[in-house]
């Protein structure tokens, strides 16, 4: 065994199956689920994607020469981030802050319970069918 595939199956894989085992009672249960539900199982989900970043830094981009190193050694994020930033990574960057404040922004008025003067804007911002919205 590789010791990246040691380091996915030690972290990420610990991971993982912590949040499984936050999020599928609640996935199973009949009745409405609130926030608190879900939180423990978020927070694992949060570690899931910083470790998963760390991942594609150590694996995937393992190809690319560091200042001064060879081929084949592991970048670390810091050295991505090293360089003077690019054009496109401030349009990405823009993009993601842009789309994070609309989703705020959007969704809102669902973690507050306020923004809407009717049910017929309450389910205007329904997405999807499943979702079981009181008074909806």
């Amino acid at each position: 065994m590789t010791a990246t595939r040691r380091w996915w199956d030690r972290a990420i894989g610990y991971l993982v199956v912590a949040w499984a085992l936050h999020w599928l009672p609640f996935f199973l249960m009949g009745r409405m689920l609130f926030l608190h539900h879900y939180l423990p199982a978020f927070i694992y989900s949060t570690m899931v994607a910083a470790a998963l970043f760390d991942f594609l830094g150590r694996a995937v981009f393992a190809h690319v020469p560091r200042r001064g190193g060879a081929a084949g050694q592991a970048v670390p994020v810091g050295v991505w981030f090293s360089a003077a930033p690019s054009i496109a990574y401030y349009a990405v960057l823009a993009g993601v802050l842009a789309a994070s404040m609309w989703s705020f922004w959007y969704f809102s008025p669902y973690s507050y319970g306020s923004g809407f003067a009717t049910v017929e804007q309450l389910r205007a911002h329904k997405w999807l069918s499943t979702w079981d919205l009181q008074y909806a």
